[in-house]
């Protein structure tokens, strides 16, 4: 069952900076710059918040190219939806492709079973 989703306008089309922190071989292929990114969607999907997240610029890694992610705060309690602009937290990231963004539940990564996850660094923009 998805919750409703609170304060998502808010978030919606806002800008961040990411930089990704693992795996080492993703950061070889993209380097260690930020990446300019911008908060597609913000949410919950069951009991988890998180946001869907595009790359400005997409990268190109293990034969797709890698353009959104649904990302969900890597420590327990963190309240994203409540980050302000300047506040940076460490989030794990799964990468979906633009069939799943257009779905009923983007932030849905329940089936996901393989393919590329990170951990990263994500600043909102102010």
């Amino acid at each position: 069952m998805t919750k409703e989703i609170r304060s998502a306008d808010r978030f919606s089309g806002k800008a961040a900076a990411l930089v990704v922190t693992d795996p080492w071989d993703v950061g070889e292929v993209i380097g260690p710059d930020a990446l300019a990114c911008r908060i597609v969607m913000a949410g919950y999907t069951g009991e988890a918040q998180g946001f869907v997240i595009e790359l400005e610029k997409p990268f190109f890694y293990s034969d797709k190219n890698r353009r959104y992610f649904v990302a969900r705060a890597r420590e327990l309690g963190t309240d994203l939806l409540a980050l302000q602009p300047g506040d940076s937290v460490t989030v794990g990231l799964t990468s979906v492709d633009d069939e799943h963004i257009r779905s009923a539940d983007p932030l849905d990564i329940s089936w996901w079973r393989g393919g590329l996850s990170m951990f990263g660094d994500l600043t909102l923009s102010c």
